[in-house]
């Protein structure tokens, strides 16, 4: 009997406390109440033979698993809500489906919305956006700005489109962009295909960060519809972790844009002297719980080194700090190197690639970091910054050796 009270003690914290405090709804608190008591009834039993304990513990086994069901239902709906709310429709000229976006940023009555490229790829279109609560907005194309480089040579998939508006809607809330790992849960919304108006939920599992090509790999319950690309990621907290990109021609993952690079690309943009419709301040973004996030113009390389050591070095990332550092006067390089020790030795340049790895590795010398790379930053002109992204962002192409 206390093997079995203890044993219904475990089941119920294990499935509790594996969900965040916010999944627990009154309705979930008195669903835990009624199986507990369940629980405690089947513990009071008396164990008479080896065959009625192992009745009780398939007893115990299957409250368990309708504790876990009704946690689960509760969380999709809860998760659902937040996609209905965060995510639009971005439809063709002729008002065709041709994809979704993500509230990610509001400055007063103007709204930001991020996408993926391929939806919006065709420049001259004036594109037509749809809120969850039916109203439309046609987006001209001086409201949409592009990743750099081509999709098909690899380059970011990505593009970030504003619409204004009178009424309030909600924007995503920002995860920390390491707190993505291995077999994480992860939650994307797909328009149901015979009613198009009414979005559902499909949970999937991440497979493979980063490596080779700084995307998300993750396997789906099910198979998305069409219209998904540039939907939001969601853990199960309902913070924003990515966006759907596509699903490859081969193999059964599918994949996502990570937080890390939609950071680097939002501040580019306010880096970016070329495009006026920006900036947006990190004030405009909500973080979720106590990530630290910013896309201030000055922290294009803060972004660009959190990104650098977020899952694994890819080459062309290496390449691309290697380029920017021979674009760098020697004395720059030294000036940077002193401000990073935060010492008034002089004991030699670093290297970037090393000093992006180290980056943040010692809370004690954040500041320090921040500064010498911001120093760094400023004494790179647009053109040298913008020929750096769009490197950081595209792969190079193979040698004629290794064809």
């Amino acid at each position: 009997m206390i093997f079995l009270f203890k044993l219904s003690s475990i089941l119920i914290s294990a499935i509790v406390f594996s969900y965040p405090t916010t999944s627990l709804t009154v309705a979930l608190a008195q669903t835990i109440t009624t199986e507990l008591k369940k629980l405690a009834n089947i513990s009071s039993i008396q164990e008479t033979s080896q065959g009625d304990n192992e009745g009780l513990i398939f007893q115990v086994s299957t409250v368990k698993q309708t504790l876990q069901d009704n946690i689960d239902e509760l969380l999709a709906k809860r998760l659902l809500k937040k996609l209905k709310q965060i995510t639009v429709k971005i439809k063709l000229p002729s008002g065709k489906l041709n994809g979704s976006g993500i509230i990610i940023a509001k400055e007063g009555k103007t709204y930001y919305v991020l996408t993926a490229k391929h939806v919006v790829w065709v420049k001259n279109y004036q594109y037509r956006l749809e809120t969850h609560d039916g109203s439309q907005h046609v987006i001209n194309p001086s409201q949409i700005s592009r990743a750099l480089g081509q999709i098909s040579k690899g380059g970011l998939d990505l593009a970030l489109l504003s619409f204004t508006s009178e009424r309030h809607y909600n924007v995503a809330e920002i995860a920390n962009p390491l707190s993505l790992n291995l077999k994480s849960d992860v939650y994307v919304s797909s328009w149901n295909p015979s009613q198009t108006d009414e979005l559902e939920i499909i949970k999937g599992e991440v497979r493979k960060l980063g490596f080779p090509d700084n995307y998300i790999y993750y396997k789906l319950n099910e198979d998305a519809e069409k219209g998904t690309s540039g939907s939001p990621l969601l853990n199960n907290s309902d913070c924003l972790v990515g966006t759907h990109g596509a699903k490859p021609l081969f193999g059964s993952l599918d994949l996502a844009i990570p937080l890390d690079s939609i950071l680097v690309f939002l501040t580019f943009l306010n880096a970016s002297a070329d495009d006026k419709n920006f900036p947006v301040s990190t004030s405009s973004l909500q973080s979720c719980g106590d990530s630290n996030i910013s896309i201030q113009s000055s922290d294009l390389l803060n972004n660009v080194c959190n990104s650098y050591q977020s899952y694994e070095q890819l080459p062309r990332q290496k390449k691309a700090l290697q380029w920017l550092e021979e674009q760098v006067e020697p004395s720059i390089l030294e000036e940077f190197a002193q401000k990073w020790r935060d010492s008034a030795v002089n004991d030699g340049a670093i290297k970037l690639t090393d000093a992006c790895l180290n980056y943040g590795n010692q809370q004690a010398s954040l500041v320090h970091q921040e500064t010498a790379v911001q120093f760094l930053q400023s004494q790179l002109s647009q053109e040298i910054i913008t020929e750096f992204i769009e490197k950081w962002f595209t792969p190079t192409p193979p040698s004629p050796a290794q064809l």
